[in-house]
C-alpha cells in the first residue's frame, strides 16, 4: 500500500468526549449498544492500494463508500506511462523484472489496433496483476473501521496488519474508540 490519506486533528470539544467517554464505557454491560455514536464520526480518506487488496476491502460495504480512479482510461490512454510504481512490490527486486514484462505487454496492447476500444480494454483489464496500485476515495465511521481493525490487525497481509493498522492507529481518538479493548477494562 503507498498511501493513505492525511487525518484531521481533535475535533471532540471536552464535554462531548466526557459523554462519549461514559457511553463507551456503558457499552461493555449492554453489548455495545451505547457505542452506536461511533457511527457518527465519519471518515474520509483517499488509499491508493493493490487490488488485492480492495478486493478484500471490498467485503466491508455497510457503513463504508468508494470512488476510484478509473482503471479503464489508465490503461487505455496511459499505459504508455505504466511503470514499476503503479504496482505493489516487495522491493527485494523478485517481481520487477516479471511486472516490467507485463509493463510491455500491456503497452503492446495498448498501441495495437483493435476492432473496438472494448475489446481492448477487456484485453488490458485481463492481463493486469492483482498488484496493481489503484487509488480510491474511501469514505466510513469510527464504528466500521473499528470492526475492520479487530478482524484484520493479526492478517498475513502486509497492507493489513501493518499499514491499515498503522492508518487506524494514527486516526484522533483511536486510543479511545478504535483501538481500546473495553472488555479488558
Amino acid at each position: 500500500m503507498k498511501g493513505i490519506g492525511d487525518t484531521i486533528g481533535d475535533i471532540i470539544g471536552e464535554k462531548d468526549m466526557d459523554l462519549a467517554g461514559r457511553l463507551w464505557k456503558a457499552s461493555e454491560t449492554d453489548n455495545l449498544a451505547h457505542s452506536k455514536f461511533l457511527r457518527q464520526i465519519l471518515l474520509s480518506v483517499d488509499i491508493t492500494a493493490p487490488l488485492y487488496f480492495w478486493s478484500e476491502m471490498d467485503t466491508y460495504k455497510i457503513g463504508t463508500t468508494a470512488n476510484s480512479e478509473s482503471t479503464m482510461h489508465k490503461l487505455t490512454k496511459d499505459a504508455k506511462s505504466l511503470s514499476l510504481d503503479d504496482f505493489e512490490l516487495n522491493g527485494d527486486g523478485k517481481m520487477d523484472g516479471y511486472i516490467l514484462h507485463v509493463i510491455d505487454a500491456l503497452q503492446a496492447v495498448s498501441a495495437a489496433e483493435y476492432a473496438s476500444e472494448v475489446e481492448r480494454l477487456r484485453h488490458l483489464k485481463q492481463m493486469l496483476p492483482t498488484s496493481y496500485m489503484q487509488k480510491r476515495h474511501w469514505t466510513a465511521n469510527y464504528e466500521v473501521v473499528r470492526n475492520i481493525y479487530n478482524q484484520r490487525k493479526n492478517h498475513r497481509l502486509r497492507e493489513w496488519n501493518t499499514d491499515f493498522v498503522n492508518w487506524v492507529i494514527s486516526l484522533p481518538y483511536s486510543d479511545d474508540f478504535i483501538t481500546r479493548d473495553i472488555k479488558s477494562e
